[in-house]
């Protein structure tokens, strides 16, 4: 059994980058604008619609389509989806947003600042048995378990429709891969990104060889990408992946590389 790929995992600082990203906003949908006007303050309103900005850079640049032209589809729980394109998941906690990718497999992501951004309401009623009789004792043991239980459940596509009960991640410190037992993924954690909690978790059958690849992003590359993708690239890609779905991979690139009629 080949080891699969580990996920690519892009951050960005929201507020640093907000002023540029606000300048895209067309990159989005009504609905997805009206969602991150539902937040309580400005800061927290201006943070998701940057994050969500964010999102469709990142995935301009891995499906080389215009944002605005993603096709984001919600799956039967919820979790945003695009059709052809990469497994993907987003999380943002404070300032910070981080983007996970993978080619094929499905993949959960969490990203915390510290324990208060945790729900002490929550914390009870996510604890297995094993869990419950070894509970944590500080906060960041708190919070790596949070974590780890959100990206495991995001993996899965539920959300917490998905008991988070029925499996153990445990608090401790561990700095590899890993299986869930009880379940199908993986998972990595560690404070890997401007030292947040970070957890990533994979449905796969066995563990990666290799850590999380990290990138950090600013939004005039993004922008700059997006600005750039000229309108022949837009349209064979999005023809591209049609095909595909259709024909085969191979009679798919076979149509998209034949040289435009004169």
């Amino acid at each position: 059994m080949h080891a699969p790929i580990a996920p690519h995992l892009l951050w960005i600082d929201l507020d640093a980058a907000a002023p540029s990203l606000a300048s895209v906003t067309g990159w989005l949908t009504p609905d997805e604008r009206a969602s991150a006007c539902r937040f309580a303050t400005p800061e927290l309103r201006a943070r998701a619609l940057s994050a969500r900005i964010f999102l469709r850079g990142v995935l301009a640049q891995a499906l080389r389509i215009a944002p605005s032209a993603i096709l984001l589809d919600m799956g039967r729980w919820g979790k945003p989806q695009v059709c052809g394109g990469p497994q993907f998941n987003l999380s943002h906690s404070g300032s910070l947003a981080v983007v996970a990718l993978h080619p094929q497999l499905p993949v959960g992501l969490d990203v915390e600042a510290d324990a208060h951004s945790v729900p002490e309401s929550a914390l009870a009623h996510i604890l297995s048995v094993s869990e419950a009789t070894s509970m944590p004792q500080t906060p960041d043991e708190w919070l790596r378990l949070w974590v780890r239980k959100e990206a495991v459940v995001k993996a899965q596509g539920m959300g917490f429709c998905s008991d988070p009960r029925r499996f153990s991640v445990g608090h401790e410190e561990v700095g590899r891969w890993r299986k869930v037992p009880e379940t199908e993924e993986v998972l990595f954690d560690g404070k890997l990104v401007s030292g947040h909690s970070v957890a990533v978790a994979l449905t796969a059958p066995c563990c990666p060889s290799t850590h999380p690849t990290i990138t950090k992003c600013d939004a005039a590359t993004l922008i700059g990408f997006a600005t750039h993708l000229a309108p022949t690239e837009i349209w064979q890609a999005a023809i591209g992946r049609l095909l595909r779905q259709k024909l085969g991979d191979d009679a798919a690139t076979l149509a998209t590389s034949q040289p435009n009629p004169a």
